[in-house]
């Protein structure tokens, strides 16, 4: 997962990422309500969610695995407090966060509880983690975007997938979280339209993401309906 990140960092704010529409609208309304305080970005990427944080007036401090996407943070957000660290082992001591936002992350990692537990952990009693997430680009697809890396030109698949919804409670619940929200996107009915001429596909290991174009009518078809994005929001009881 780092290496696949560090290669995409190198186009991953430029390149016109249909989730970011997505994740900002979603996420906009849960962060608004949020009391102003410490807040943890973790998984925070390139920076975008810390910078919505920040202009809502928290104090922030993100973490990321890829050396790569933290070099963009640190342009594009020099004011938050920035860490390399792993969302199974935040590098972070117990109870130092008033909130925690994750997104665009939680697809990658197979198992939620070890992120939950620590969320748990850094949380002040009475905050909120906000997690935001994509349900899995095709149906029960092990796979991410082909991903080059540009040093070397080594390519390869990113691990990811789907969780259930239940997944999220499983792992959420044992931890004192309760649920005071949970928003959903979902993809557009399916409206069946002319085949248009498909677009040629160019040389080199098979990028999923190229499927769309070249099939569009199958493509819209399977994804009609589907949830793409889920959002929620956690609240760590104050009596943990």
């Amino acid at each position: 997962m780092r290496d696949g990140y560090d290669g995409w960092s190198a186009t991953y704010d430029v390149e016109g990422n249909s989730c970011f529409p997505m994740r900002d609208d979603l996420l906009a309304p849960l962060l608004d309500p949020l009391p102003t305080g410490r807040v943890l970005d973790a998984a925070c990427g390139s920076g975008a969610v810390t910078r919505q944080l920040l202009d809502r007036g928290h104090d922030v401090v993100g973490v990321d695995g890829s050396p790569g996407m933290l070099g963009l943070a640190r342009r594009a957000v020099p004011e938050a407090t920035l860490l390399e660290g792993d969302l199974a082992a935040l590098p972070l001591p117990d109870g130092d966060v008033d909130h925690v936002t994750c997104t665009l992350a939680l697809s990658h990692v197979s198992d939620l509880r070890p992120f939950f537990a620590e969320a748990a952990r850094v949380i002040r009693p009475g905050g909120h983690l906000i997690t935001l997430d994509v349900r899995g680009y095709y149906a029960r697809s092990p796979l991410f975007p082909l991903v080059q890396q540009t040093p070397d030109g080594r390519v390869g698949y990113m691990p990811g997938g789907s969780h259930e919804t239940s997944d999220y409670l499983r792992a959420a619940l044992p931890h004192g979280f309760v649920v005071r929200a949970c928003e959903e996107l979902f993809a557009p009915p399916y409206v069946p339209c002319p085949d248009p001429e498909p677009t040629p596909l160019p040389p080199g290991p098979p990028d999923i993401w190229e499927l769309v174009s070249w099939v569009p009518e199958a493509s819209s078809a399977a994804d009609a309906g589907r949830s793409q994005v889920i959002a929620w929001d956690f609240e760590l009881r104050p009596d943990v």
